[in-house]
C-alpha cells in the first residue's frame, strides 16, 4: 500500500513539474537516511528549498573564508553574522511555499491530468492511513 501512494505521488508530481510555470516550484523525492538512522525514509522536497539551503551554506562558509582569518571560534561575532547572512535565503521558503501551493490549486483546477493524480493521490494517502489507524487499533 505504501508503495501504491508512492507511485500516486510520484505521478502526481512528474506532471506538476511538467506543466508548472516556475522550476523553482519543482518537486523532487529522493530517499535520505537521517543522522543517526540506519532506515532511510521517503522525502519530497520543492527546487527552491534545495535552492535557499544550497544559498544559505555557499553565503556562510563564503563569509567564514573571507571574514576569520585563523580560526572562528563558536562565540566569535564573525560567525554570528556569518550565520545571519546564511538565513537570509531560508527567510524565502514561507513566500515560495504559499507560491506552491498557489500553483497546484492552478494546475488543480485548470489541468484536468493534474486534477486526475491528484484525487488519485489523496485516495492512496487516505487509504494508508485508514490502514495505519486500523493496524493501530488492533
Amino acid at each position: 500500500m505504501r508503495r501504491e501512494l508512492e507511485k500516486a505521488q510520484e505521478d502526481l508530481y512528474k506532471l506538476f513539474n511538467a506543466n508548472t510555470s516556475d522550476h523553482e516550484l519543482d518537486i523532487h523525492c529522493d530517499q535520505e537516511m537521517p543522522t543517526g538512522s540506519r532506515v532511510s525514509r521517503r522525502v519530497c522536497t520543492p527546487q527552491f528549498v534545495d535552492t535557499a539551503t544550497s544559498q544559505g551554506a555557499y553565503d556562510l562558509m563564503s563569509y567564514i573564508y573571507s571574514h576569520c582569518e585563523a580560526v572562528c571560534t563558536v562565540a566569535s561575532p564573525s560567525l554570528e553574522v556569518g550565520a545571519a547572512l546564511a538565513q537570509e535565503p531560508l527567510g524565502k521558503i514561507p513566500f515560495q511555499a504559499r507560491r506552491l501551493n498557489r500553483e497546484m490549486e492552478r494546475l488543480v483546477r485548470e489541468n484536468p491530468d493534474v486534477a486526475k493524480a491528484f484525487a488519485n493521490y489523496q485516495r492512496k494517502e487516505r487509504a494508508y492511513h485508514d490502514a495505519l489507524s486500523g493496524r493501530a487499533n488492533k
